[in-house]
């Protein structure tokens, strides 16, 4: 089980996608040391880095984009909507709300491919926020889970909000400091 930040599985369509070398050595090391034979991925409409890298190191017949393509078919509604909210720092920022049923829907199809294709060990690729759920659905069906996340922080964050926190830092430290003084 690999939970990832969409944008580094190469996802050409996806907002905010970009090339991880990173991500590819992950992908490539977890099939090599665990002796994955299936690998399947929560992808979209194009290939992945998981795709090419499962083709180059398994052969055809590895990989499945275990996203249902007509999700309407299955019964899988609205998956998540949002809404903006006015932000402290200017501008506005995102909430997004899931629908459970609905993402509960999508997981146990992903847990049914994996299942089939898989000879001996599988690896099934997904969104972060799907990854313990999925491990949960996995143990369920009697088999050995290990979950893990790939979330390169330091490349998902543009960092634009360090300025504002090292002045409220120094701003703080101020304060503290001339506190501190009419204290002691």
């Amino acid at each position: 089980m690999l939970g990832v930040s969409h944008t580094v599985q190469g996802e050409s369509n996806f907002p905010g996608t970009f090339v991880d070398p990173d991500y590819d050595t992950v992908v490539r090391d977890i099939i090599s040391s665990r002796c994955i034979d299936f690998v399947g991925e929560e992808g979209g409409d194009h290939s992945t880095i998981a795709e090419s890298i499962t083709q180059e190191l398994l052969g055809a017949g590895h990989y499945l984009n275990v996203e249902p393509e007509d999700r309407l078919q299955h019964g899988i509604g609205k998956v998540h909507d949002g809404y903006k909210l006015p932000s402290a720092s200017g501008g506005t920022f995102d909430v997004l709300r899931w629908f459970v049923a609905e993402n509960e829907k999508r997981e146990r199809i992903w847990v049914d491919h994996l299942v089939q294709k898989t000879t001996s060990t599988g690896l099934l690729i997904c969104g972060f926020y799907h990854a313990f759920s999925v491990a949960a659905r996995l143990l369920d069906r009697g088999f050995d889970v290990e979950a893990r996340t790939y979330l390169p922080y330091d490349k998902l964050c543009s960092h634009k909000h360090l300025p504002a926190l090292v002045v409220w830092w120094y701003r703080t430290k101020s304060r503290m400091e001339k506190w501190r003084h009419k204290v002691l």
